[in-house]
């Protein structure tokens, strides 16, 4: 029989009520020390909290019981690799290649280990398991350089490995080490890994295994990985891991410990970030420590002891962050004249007097009496930076190309410079919306999705598993999915079972930039007859090649049925196209009448992008970016009725920018309050086209 400790813990977990159950599982493994269960589900706890280092003491006694299975190693395997013990972990690790259960994402996850460790040999023989062409092209390369780096002496070698120091932060390793420097590059580039990332990982990694006393190549690894950061596919792990082994090499690597204490706080540690803080502090992070642990806590519900820090920062150089935070608080307590009094101060920290003057505003209506409940914050929003209308001062200019929404021809207010393409962005004075002018070329278009390093892209990648997650649920479990209850469920106003209900016959469903297929391949699971097209041969490959109805083109190249779908998607995609009147047109023919159409986009003129200026979503294939005004302009201009609109803010808001945002320490109650408030950086909208 089960312990009733156990048992009682898997109750007071699924109340979220994680202290209970952590103590509970600790007094059930001191009752049972010799059972596997509740060291097991202490670890899985652990690794909920992210605390899996924690579990090295707890799995380790059970590695040797004949019982231990697969899954009690592979538990063990990360604990290990948590704790910054990538050699242990990578020892364990070697007996796992025979396993049924050994595929996929943890085949990869080795792979980091035995790369980590210096057994590249190790690592290439699974990537040809894997079947990953580039990743068996760099590590081939990778056991040839570990090779030769052998049969040099370490004179040689050591002037080479400092030469590397020039991608980092760190200056002035002198003529040698930058001669040294150039032949490491040109050796990568002879060797195919050319861009500069991975070249750069590349001789780091090398150099961590030929220089293993030394925390600076570990260090350089951890905020490689965050400098590089992609926010649809962050390395989270890999820069823990970094950090961690830098801090092991030595503890009193104070850069280390601070890259250590951004990564925590960025992946939700908070629990192990404040333990962090407790047991030692570097003088010179003092001045940040407090808004640290003021966020953390805030973030686990400790809203009394935050507020006390925050009230004890007043008088320090975070002084006007930590009173615009305790004015979140009290908003979320409901304390509305409170938090205005701590929404007066002036400051010049970047972004920060932006939030303090909106959430004023926010103040002022709450106090006066209004409902938070039917506060559209984007109004508010909308009135502070209201544009005065001069169109009709300004001259129309002959020949020059009319803004896409309005026609406007005269003159528009130039508002940022992309910093890759060079495209300027301009505001049309009359419908303010916001679009690249002059509009480029359909070449130079193409030449920012022509990249060969694309099939690599973390947004990608995530597009395929996406699909390949779909592909493996049921239909239950696709409509729990978020992407389908973003196009399903709405407010009273509109019930999606009735509009299914209403269709006779079978229902039809097109996304039109369906990348992978995953929205295709969920209303297919879901009963609908569904297809998708999509401009990116690669993604279209990749869903064909497992069996979804996809095809290559866009709504104009492409021969569909007039008056066919009952519901078309258009989920980000419209930002992207040079003429989204023409778009959204073909889109309304192609519908049945009654039919619906759901758009997604970036939402302009949102709080986050006030907030982060000419850095919000600074993506150069984006060419128009709407608002909620001027998109509900657009689809009633065209011919839809609105069925109803949202604006929310996506889970990566938090991570597109962190000098901005993340090394701020915002707590979490700031998102909370953007999307409570309907000023997110996203908008949705369903409409339908009339009968």
């Amino acid at each position: 029989m089960e312990n009733p400790k156990i048992q009682e813990a898997f109750r007071r977990f699924h109340e979220e009520r994680y202290e209970d159950v952590e103590v509970l599982l600790r007094k059930a493994v001191e009752v049972e020390p010799e059972s596997l269960a509740p060291r097991v589900h202490l670890a899985n706890l652990l690794g909920v909290l992210h605390r899996m280092d924690e579990a090295v003491p707890i799995l380790e006694p059970i590695q040797s019981s004949p019982d231990a299975t697969f899954e009690c190693r592979w538990l063990f395997f990360q604990a290990l690799v948590a704790s910054g013990d990538c050699a242990e972990a990578f020892r364990l690790a070697r007996g796992f290649a025979d396993d049924p259960g050994f595929d996929g994402e943890r085949i990869s996850e080795v792979i980091q280990c035995a790369r980590r460790s210096g057994d590249w040999q190790f690592a290439l023989e699974l990537a040809r398991k894997q079947g990953d062409p580039r990743q068996i092209s760099d590590l081939r390369w990778m056991v040839l350089l570990s090779r030769l780096a052998g049969v040099f002496p370490g004179f040689l070698i050591r002037p080479l490995i400092c030469g590397i120091r020039r991608i980092s932060p760190i200056r002035g390793t002198g003529r040698l080490a930058h001669i040294a420097f150039r032949i490491s590059r040109r050796l990568l580039i002879l060797a195919g890994i050319q861009d500069r990332t991975r070249w750069a990982r590349a001789m780091l990694q090398l150099a961590a295994n030929l220089d293993p006393g030394e925390p600076l190549w570990p260090r350089l690894l951890g905020q490689l990985c965050r400098r590089t950061r992609d926010i649809f596919d962050p390395e989270w792990e890999q820069e823990r891991t970094w950090y961690l082994t830098a801090l092991r090499i030595d503890p009193n690597d104070w850069t280390a410990r601070h890259g250590l204490l951004q990564t925590l706080f960025d992946t939700g540690g908070y629990a192990e970030l404040l333990k962090m803080i407790g047991e030692r502090t570097c003088p010179e992070e003092d001045s940040r420590i407090p808004a640290i642990r003021a966020a953390c806590f805030t973030n686990l519900g400790q809203i009394e002891k935050a507020k006390d820090l925050y009230r004890s920062m007043e008088d320090s150089p975070n002084g006007d962050l930590g009173r615009f935070c305790r004015a979140l608080i009290c908003l979320e307590e409901s304390c509305w004249k409170e938090a205005l009094g701590c929404l007066v101060q002036r400051t010049d920290r970047e972004g920060l007097q932006i939030l303090v003057d909106y959430f004023r505003c926010v103040c002022r209506y709450l106090c006066s009496g209004g409902d938070l409940q039917t506060l559209d914050g984007q109004i508010i929003l909308d009135e502070m930076y209201a544009v005065p209308d001069k169109s009709d001062e300004s001259p129309q200019r002959e020949g020059q190309p009319g803004c896409v929404l309005c026609g406007w021809g005269g003159p528009r207010v130039a508002l940022w410079r992309d910093r890759v393409t060079g495209w300027v962005r301009v505001r049309c004075p009359r419908c303010s919306m916001i679009t690249v002018h002059p509009m480029p070329t359909s070449r130079a278009i193409r030449m920012i999705y022509d990249n060969d390093g694309r099939e690599d892209l973390g947004l990608l990648r995530g597009y395929r598993k996406a699909l390949l997650d779909v592909l493996n649920t049921t239909a239950e479990d696709c409509r729990r999915l978020p992407p389908y209850k973003d196009v399903t469920e709405w407010d009273v106003n509109f019930k999606w079972h009735n509009f299914e209900q209403s269709i006779e016959g079978e229902k039809r469903y097109l996304d039109v930039g369906c990348s992978a297929g995953r929205m295709v391949a969920m209303f297919r699971r879901c009963g609908w007859v569904a297809e998708g097209i999509d401009m990116d041969p690669q993604a279209i490959a990749f869903a064909q090649s497992h069996g979804v109805n996809v095809r290559l083109g866009s709504p104009d190249t492409v021969a569909l049925p007039r008056s066919h779908y009952h519901l078309i998607t258009l989920i980000d995609v419209i930002e992207h196209v040079p003429d989204p009147q023409s778009v959204v047109r073909t889109i309304r023919e192609l519908l049945s009448p009654g039919g619906l159409f759901y758009v997604k986009t970036p939402a302009a003129d949102s709080l986050p992008h006030r907030f982060l200026g000419d850095r919000w979503l600074d993506a150069p294939e984006h060419l128009q970016f709407f608002s909620r005004r001027t998109l509900l302009r657009l689809l009633r201009d065209v011919g839809f009725d609105i069925v109803a609109y949202r604006q929310d803010a996506e889970y990566v808001t938090p991570y597109l920018h962190a000098p901005l945002w993340q090394e701020q320490f915002y707590p979490e109650l700031l998102t909370q309050w953007i999307k409570r408030l309907r000023v997110g950086d996203v908008i949705m909208v369903l409409a339908r086209k009339p009968a």
